[in-house]
């Protein structure tokens, strides 16, 4: 029986014995399985890094990864797990799909201090926290700092595949919403930094001689960089570029790309040697 805790689930029985460790009635035909696949088929994909949505498990407790690794295999999940948060941290991207499971205790880097420092790393990926202690202002905190959900352990498995597949599916519509933006961004990425800094003078609202003056080029120049940026971004029209403008930022600034707001553009330091 699940039983609501200040936002936790507990795991309880009826004749009210004590629970059994996470997940372990479904160890015996896991382990079956696993020693009857080929060689190699259970290590960690964290190499390969298949095109299709992973949960991740950082956990200092091996037998508990082992468990979890099991339940959320046998429901069909590619799974990579790590017992420290540098080796989660190294081993993901931005482009990674899917969701990840985190200890809240872990030693070193917390769960927490592990969730912040993958948001600083543009990884977004939906973040369930598992806690021992129902600590309910570290619940708090958690879903305030953006985790997707936090579970006591232990957990009943329906519940924790439940939230998984919620985060996975959240993931999905997340990028889904996002791709629009994403394409905007990496169509300006194929600007050179000279025309970067032009186009942003143009969506800021200033004409070729104010954006030359600012620059330190020629009017002339601008408008050679103001062609090839508007040929490289497939544009025609100035509305075209401020619309592209629009969609890279309508979904938060890229982590690595600086945009302004019309009246606030700065230019970049002068380079003695532009022409």
């Amino acid at each position: 029986m699940q039983t609501p805790c200040s936002g936790f689930i507990r795991l309880t029985w009826h004749d009210g014995r004590t629970s059994d460790p996470p997940f372990q009635q479904h160890r015996g035909c896991a382990a079956q399985r696993r020693r009857s696949a080929p060689t190699g088929a259970m290590s960690n994909a964290a190499t390969t890094h298949p095109p299709i949505p992973f949960v991740g498990i950082v956990d200092d407790d091996a037998e508990l990864r082992a468990a979890l690794r099991l339940l959320l295999e046998s429901a069909g999940h590619a799974v990579e797990t790590w017992a420290e948060a540098d080796a989660c941290l190294a081993a993901l991207h931005p482009q990674r799909r899917g969701c990840l499971l985190l200890d809240l205790r872990l030693p070193g880097m917390s769960g927490l201090s592990l969730q912040k420092a993958l948001h600083e790393r543009g990884i977004e990926l939906p973040v369930i926290l598992l806690s021992g202690h129902a600590d309910t202002a570290i619940a708090v905190r958690a879903m305030h700092e953006g985790a997707f959900d936090v579970l006591q352990k232990p957990c009943e498995p329906a519940v924790l595949l439940a939230t998984v597949a919620d985060a996975i599916a959240e993931d999905a519509a997340r990028r889904q919403r996002r791709a629009p933006h994403e394409h905007a961004r990496q169509r300006l990425a194929q600007l050179s930094e000279r025309e970067r800094a032009v186009f942003d003078g143009i969506v800021a609202g200033l004409r070729n001689k104010c954006i030359a003056a600012e620059l330190g080029l020629t009017e002339s120049t601008i408008e050679v960089h103001r062609r090839n940026l508007m040929r490289k971004l497939g544009a025609g029209t100035l509305t075209e570029l401020v619309q592209l403008h629009v969609a890279a930022n309508t979904d938060g600034p890229d982590p690595h790309m600086q945009y302004p707001a019309p009246g606030t553009w700065k230019p970049p330091r002068r380079h003695t040697d532009d022409a």
